[in-house]
Order: C-alpha cells, then sequence, then structure tokens
C-alpha cells in the first residue's frame, strides 16, 4: 500500500459460522479513538490475512468504501469517496519495527473470500476481538479494538514506562490538523476523519482518576504530519491509559415488538429505575415482578437495573386487558419507585390497590391517568389508582417529597364536574385542554390536593419536581391565558410558550407563575431543582435570540436553519422574578431536550434528540462525537452551573432513528440516559447491559438506558476515602485588582468526588455583596469521610460572591458575580492536591 494509491480493485467477501453462509454488510464506521465523519460503521471482527493480502498485513478490516490493514510499522486506511480512492497510512515512529501485530480474543466467525480460480479461494480466515502491537515502544502497548460501533485505540503504559516515547505519523493525508475541541483532523480527496481529543486515566482505590492529556504536534515532516501527546502529572508507579471510552454501559430492554423508554430515575446505590411502554411478547425481559404477565394492547413497565448496568434486578408490567402508556418515575429514599402514565383498561382488569381512585373514570375506551407505587423489592405495588374524570385524562410526570407523597402533572379534557379537584390551585376549568397538578397522600389512597393550571386556552403540563418543604414546580407549554404571578415574564410571547409555575405547599395557590417564551413555538419538557430552590427548565423553541429570552449561555445564538428549532435550558431563581441564565443548544438541523437533571453543584444535564451532524451541533468529549444515522440521534449534554457553557455534548445512536426522553444523574455526577432506539445491536453503542441484543425485525423499537462517566473529564488529583486533603490556589497578580482580603464566609459541607470540587450548601454560594473580583485564595485542609465529603473554611477576597467552584482537566473554573454580571474565570488560577 502505498500513499495516494488509487485502485478501482473490488472483492466479494463471505462470512460463515458453521453451516450458514452470509454476505458480510459492513456498515458505516469510524477510524481511531472514536467514530469518525462521514465514514462507515466497521464490524467487530479483526481478520487474519493468511494470503488474501501482500504478507505484511496481519490482520485487516473489510469494508465497501474503506479498508483497514494492520502491519508491522502502523496501520493503512484505505479510504473510498466519490470516484477517489485514496491510502492514508498510521506510522509508529520510534516504535519497535520487529513488533508484529496479534490478533486476541478469538471470535466464533470465520470469514471466506470466493474470488477467481477455486485453487485461489480462502476459507476458513479466523477473527479475532482484537488486535495487540505489545511493547511497541519499551513498556508500552497499542491495543485496537472493536466496540460495537467503532474502531478504538488504547495505549497502556506500564509502570516506568515513558509516556513521551509515543510518536505517531499520518502520511499520504492533504492536511492533518489540530481542532478547537482538541480533536485531530485528517483531510484527503476522498473525505475526511477525526481522531478524537484523547481521554487519560489511571486507575487509583479502584476509581479512574483522570489526568490531563492533549495532542502535541511534532515537527514539521515532509513527508508526513506527526504528533505525540501532552500528559499532565500522573504517577508513574502506576499504569496509564489512553482511551476515549466514557460510556459506562449501554444496553436495551427489549421485546420483540414495539418498546418505548420514557422515563429514569436513579437511587443513592446507583440503580436506574427505568419506566416505559411494551408492546409485550414472550420474550421481554420480566423478573420479579410488580406484575409478570402481560394483558393488553400495550402494557407500562418498570426495571429496576443494578448499579454495574449488567442486570435487572426487577422487571415488571403494569396493564390492564386495553392499552397504557408509561410515562414518568421518582424514587424515594427506601427504593420504592413511585410511576405514573395513562391507561384505557376498566378496573375489572387494571391492578387497583388502595387508590387514590378505584375506579376508571372516562368512557369506555378513554383515557385515566394513574399513579402506583412499586416496593422497593419489586415484588407488588403498594397502591395503584385512577386519576381522571369522564373524558380523557394523562398523567405525564410524577415527583415525590421526602414523606413520600406523589406529585403528578399532566393534562386533561374533563370539566370540573367529573375531574377529581380538591382544594386547588383552580377548580373551574378553563378550555378545551387544562394542564392539572396533584398531590397523593403517602398511602395513596386519596388527594391531598388536585386542581387545574387555570389557562383560558389550551395547556398541558410536562414535566414536575418538587423541594423539600412541598413546593410543586411544574413545566409545560400553554397557548396563552395564564393566571400569571411575578414571574419570570407576564407576557405570552407567541403562538406556545414554555411556563413555569411554584405551586405552595398546601395547593391552594402559586408562588410564580409565568413563561419562558419568543415570537414562535416553545415546549417546556422537563424541570429540576437544585439546592437552594432555583429551577432548570428544558425544552425546545423555534424562536431566534431577537425574541427569545437568552442569558448568559450557553449559547445566545438561535442555530436552526430549517422548521425545527433548537434546544434550550434555563435557570429560574427561586422567587420567579427572574432568569439567572438562558441559552440554546442545537445546530442547524434541529434538537429538542426532553429531559433534565442538576447535580449537587448545580450542572444541568440534558438528554433529547437531535438531526444534527457534527459539523453543526456542539459536539465536545462525547459520549460519542460523530452523528450515526438515521432521522435522528439522542444526545445527553452537561451544562456548567453558570449557563456560560457546555462541560460535554455528545450522541447516542445508531443507524437508525434514535431519541432519549429523560435523564436522571446520580451523587457521582454519572448521567442515566433513557429513551427509544430503533437501531440494532449492530450500531447501536450496546456495553455491558443489561441486554445487549436487539430482538425485534426492522419494524420495531426498544427502549435503552445508558449510563455514562463525566468525573472522567475532570482533573487529577483523588482523595482517598478517610484520607487528608489539601487543597492550594493561588493566583497571579494583577494590575487591575487590589488585593482585599475578607473574613471567612462560611464553612462546609465541600463535596470531592473523585474528580470534581463541589462547594454545596455553602454561604459562599448565597451571599450576595458587590466589589473585586477574586483575587487570592488561602487554601484549606479537609478530611474526608467514605463518602468523599470534607468540612472546610474558604477564605475569599471580600465585596464577591462566589457562584461556584470546578476542577476540570488540570485547571481550577471559577464562577463569580459582581455588580457587572456573572463571569468565568480559568486564569490565572491554579491548584494543587497534597494527599
Amino acid at each position: 500500500m502505498y500513499e495516494g494509491q488509487r485502485t478501482t480493485e473490488s472483492r466479494a467477501l463471505l462470512i460463515h459460522t458453521v453451516s450458514l453462509l452470509v454476505l458480510l454488510w459492513i456498515t458505516p464506521a469510524g477510524l481511531p479513538g472514536q467514530a469518525r465523519p462521514g465514514l462507515d460503521r466497521l464490524p467487530l471482527h479483526f481478520i487474519e490475512n493468511r494470503g488474501l493480502y501482500p504478507e505484511e498485513v496481519a490482520y485487516f478490516i473489510r469494508g465497501g468504501d474503506k479498508s483497514v490493514f494492520f502491519t508491522p510499522g502502523g496501520v493503512t486506511y484505505l479510504l473510498v469517496g466519490g470516484d477517489r480512492t485514496w491510502t492514508v497510512k498510521l506510522d509508529f515512529v520510534g516504535g519497535d519495527p520487529a513488533v508484529k501485530p496479534e490478533g486476541r480474543g478469538a471470535k466464533a466467525a470465520v470469514f471466506s473470500v470466493f474470488r477467481g480460480e477455486a485453487s485461489q479461494w480462502k476459507t476458513g480466515l479466523r477473527s479475532f476481538g482484537r488486535v495487540v502491537y505489545a511493547d511497541l515502544w519499551p513498556g508500552i502497548d497499542l491495543v485496537y479494538r472493536g466496540d460495537v460501533n467503532r474502531l478504538k485505540y488504547a495505549f497502556q503504559v506500564r509502570p516506568g514506562a515513558d509516556a513521551s516515547l509515543i510518536r505517531l505519523r499520518y502520511r499520504g493525508a492533504s492536511r492533518v490538523t489540530i481542532t478547537a475541541r482538541g480533536a485531530l483532523r485528517v483531510e484527503t480527496p476522498a473525505g475526511c476523519f477525526e481522531d478524537a481529543p484523547p481521554v487519560t486515566y489511571q486507575v487509583i482505590d479502584g476509581e479512574r482518576a483522570a489526568v490531563d492529556s492533549s495532542y502535541a504536534p511534532g515537527p514539521d515532516e515532509v513527508t508526513g504530519f506527526s504528533f505525540g501527546f501532552h500528559i499532565g502529572a500522573h504517577d508513574p508507579s502506576r499504569p496509564l491509559i489512553l482511551d476515549p471510552a466514557v460510556l459506562v454501559y449501554c444496553g436495551y430492554i427489549h421485546g420483540a415488538y414495539v418498546d418505548h423508554g420514557k422515563a429514569v430515575a436513579v437511587d443513592a446505590a446507583g440503580c436506574a429505575y427505568v419506566v416505559g411502554s411494551s408492546g409485550g411478547s414472550s420474550v421481554f425481559p420480566v423478573k420479579v415482578g410488580p406484575g409478570l404477565n402481560f394483558k393488553g394492547v400495550s402494557d407500562t413497565f418498570v426495571a429496576k437495573v443494578n448499579a454495574a448496568g449488567t442486570a435487572l434486578v426487577y422487571c415488571g408490567f403494569i396493564g390492564g386487558a386495553s392499552e397504557e402508556r408509561g410515562e414518568g418515575v421518582a424514587v424515594d429514599a427506601a427504593g420504592n419507585a413511585y410511576v405514573c402514565g395513562s391507561t384505557r383498561s376498566p378496573e375489572s382488569s387494571f391492578p387497583v390497590v388502595k387508590g387514590p381512585d378505584l375506579t376508571h373514570n372516562s368512557s369506555p375506551g378513554g383515557w385515566d391517568g394513574f399513579v402506583a407505587r412499586v416496593n422497593a423489592s419489586g415484588t407488588a405495588l403498594d397502591y395503584c389508582g385512577y386519576l381522571g374524570g369522564a373524558k380523557d385524562d394523562f398523567a405525564e410526570a410524577v415527583a415525590v417529597d421526602p414523606a413520600g407523597c406523589a406529585y403528578l402533572t399532566g393534562h386533561t379534557y374533563s370539566p370540573q364536574a367529573s375531574f377529581p379537584v380538591k382544594t386547588g390551585p383552580y377548580g373551574t376549568f378553563n378550555g378545551a385542554i387544562d394542564a392539572y397538578v396533584a398531590k397523593v397522600n403517602a398511602s395513596g389512597t386519596a388527594l391531598a390536593y388536585c386542581g387545574y393550571l387555570g389557562g383560558i386556552r389550551n395547556c398541558w403540563g410536562q414535566g414536575i419536581a418538587v423541594d423539600a418543604a412541598g413546593h410543586a414546580h411544574v413545566v409545560g407549554m400553554s397557548y396563552g391565558g395564564l393566571p400569571v404571578k411575578t414571574g419570570p415574564d407576564l407576557t405570552h410571547n407567541g403562538r406556545w410558550d414554555g411556563f413555569i409555575l411554584k405551586v405552595n405547599p398546601t395547593g391552594t395557590g402559586y408562588v410564580y407563575c409565568g413563561y419562558i417564551g419568543g415570537s414562535s413555538d416553545e415546549y417546556a419538557h422537563d424541570v429540576d431543582l437544585d439546592a437552594f430552590g432555583n429551577a432548570y427548565v428544558a425544552g425546545c423553541t423555534s424562536s431566534n435570540q431577537h425574541s427569545f429570552p437568552v442569558k448568559v449561555g450557553p449559547d445566545l445564538t438561535f442555530n436552526c436553519t430549517g422548521p425545527s428549532g433548537d434546544a434550550y435550558v434555563a435557570r429560574v431563581n427561586p422567587s420567579g422574578t427572574g432568569i439567572v441564565f438562558c441559552g440554546y443548544i442545537g445546530g442547524t438541523g434541529g434538537t429538542c431536550a426532553r429531559g433534565i437533571a442538576v447535580d449537587a453543584c448545580g450542572n444541568a444535564y440534558l438528554a433529547g434528540y437531535t438531526l444534527d451532524r457534527e459539523v453543526s451541533f456542539p459536539v465536545k468529549t462525547g459520549p460519542d462525537l460523530t452523528y450515526n444515522g438515521g432521522y435522528c440521534d439522542a444526545f445527553v449534554a452537561r451544562v456548567r452551573a453558570s449557563g456560560l457553557h457546555l462541560d460535554a455534548c455528545g450522541y447516542i445512536g445508531g443507524l437508525d432513528r434514535d431519541l432519549a426522553e429523560a435523564v436522571a444523574v446520580d451523587a457521582a455526577g454519572r448521567a442515566f440516559v433513557v429513551g427509544t432506539a430503533d437501531s440494532d445491536h449492530m450500531s447501536f453503542p450496546v456495553k455491558t447491559g443489561p441486554y445487549l441484543i436487539y430482538n425485534g425485525n426492522p419494524n420495531t423499537s426498544a427502549a435503552f438506558v445508558a449510563c455514562i462517566d463525566y468525573r472522567m473529564l475532570a482533573g487529577s488529583g483523588t482523595p482517598r476515602p478517610g484520607g487528608t486533603v489539601t487543597l492550594k490556589l493561588s493566583a497571579h497578580d494583577s494590575p487591575n485588582l487590589s488585593c482585599q482580603f475578607g473574613t471567612s464566609l462560611g464553612a462546609g459541607p465541600v463535596a470531592l468526588d473523585t474528580r470534581i470540587l463541589c462547594i454545596d450548601l455553602d454561604a459562599l454560594l448565597v451571599i450576595s455583596v458587590h466589589g473585586y473580583w477574586p483575587w487570592v485564595f488561602t487554601g484549606y485542609v479537609g478530611r474526608t469521610s467514605l463518602k468523599g465529603e470534607a468540612t472546610a473554611v474558604i477564605r475569599i477576597p471580600g465585596n464577591t460572591a462566589l457562584i461556584g467552584v470546578a476542577l476540570n482537566s488540570a485547571c481550577l473554573t471559577l464562577d463569580a458575580a459582581s455588580p457587572s454580571g456573572v463571569r468565568e474565570i480559568s486564569e490565572p488560577f491554579t491548584f494543587q492536591i497534597v494527599k
């Protein structure tokens, strides 16, 4: 193979296992690191050569428009684009030329190539799960492996080895550059691809400790582009891994027909609770309960996934003889799961227990909302009952307070003559469709309150969250006429506007009620709260920045050029008087955020779907930086607590339509995403579980659940449980700031995650004073508990309000507020952790 080589050769490649003979169809894939823009998906098999190609080729992956060949000294990529074929060579600079690639992890599949005369046929070619270059540099292995829909590489640096020896060179490319986000972009006349930014870590006390790393260009060469890696401070006595993976697990919950994932919650142990709808089938993975028998057209399902994502703790149905839609889930401290949705099944077949209403209210075949509580073991329902009136009623979301009371929202067509109004907020039906809010007592036997939300035009409730004091926060969309109070915006702006309202603990009225919208259409789909009562709202909008209330970020410019729109995220202050930040997430094709969750640091996690390719979508870090195909991909993103920018944003998807419906976050900062996948396991990024096989035919769909560990994105320095941690912060002098030392503004707790420093529930976060930017921090010494928490006093200059501190990539990032507004400071602050 030579750089720039063109070829018109075509070959037929066949795969057979035992007596089965089928055509090998190689679907789009990426090349090293992550999936690549515009390239086909590669299969999992590394095939031995054995005479098919020149003898220097040890293993290959062969596709219709690209192939990869593994040889001593380097890897060759054969790309086909349009009427051009191009070869790019990746050299292992300074590597041991005697090292030959080894196939490891033998696969059951064997390949055969039938070309030319029978004497030239190659049969029974073995395949492997990975290719290893052992000791390519002293003490350093290079490992290529398939991960369902991409080809990945990792450098494994053994203790004492010198990672600076790793040098690579691309030859045959038209141009190689490092992008603004830190990726390595390779351009050829037959197309281009990217190596994603490297992710580097060490394993310390069973946890991954991230190490700062980036591509380091080498000296200019006539023959190609050489590069290595900048690697930050790390422990040379421990192994070092350069590997881009952030997906902890991803798998299906699926039968053989149509299944949808709609909602997710997570408990303190990191177990995910998933709710959705199922078309049944004998292969649906029922286990334990609450119901093991499929009863109707579609049933609600509820499942608990273990913390590792490898298996279901329980999985069962809630349904009757007709049709059910599972829409929401919440989990209390005891592990009881609260499920809501809608049903057309009468009480003769629906599993009513205790209440809140044991009688189906709508006309035969009509819809009632329902709410149920599944016990902690998943074996039975503590209660299950209807919520509805004489016409159609739908329950869309559920939340639970510390006392075990469930809060519901949705929309109803039923007037007050039949709808179970009690107390408020409004007892009068206001339009053809009205949103409602209801509180169910802890035993599930009755409603503590239930009422309409009061719009004189159509209004839908979509999301709900409740604080420790019992204030229910509801979001949705309204066509106008809401009984606005306080804010955030008292004026209806277009056709559909998003809305947010806060109901007082008795349910008798509003603390605030207002719109979030512009001159076009908006939908508010979900809401979550931080420890201070700020409400975070996610949805989608078709309004550009000239009418939509953008403020601070993460993106202040509308991106979509078609009829769809952008996702948005907004934070509303506890009083409802204004928006702290509001901005877009999207590209040119169209994006919608369906779910939102907030961690202890105030970082917001969003999930939804997008039609945008990576050329316009703001991908950063992952889990996947390349759009995968089909009508849309699911996406997940993390927005900094300040709202200024995205920490991470990436795709989850395969070759068909995939979308995320909900997201939850645990105390460790792991995001749990649930949705519906039409893509099968040949292209969807299944990993670990709970189930790795797509069971249906091309006309079906599967619920999926994925866990993404964002702790890998932050800086190094992992405090050991029970150990002593010293954090030293310093800043260089600035001629524009005078040194202003103040007294301590408060003490911890300070949550020391494995990678993130978060100041949570500290007076520094809520005291608002005016004056100078922070200039000098004096450090603190804290003792971490088994949960990784420490109490400390942090001294900062007076006259400044600190919003948040995070350690990301080997750099301290500070969000602070002054009379001029909110600002992010990343330099010249530095940090050091001493264990």
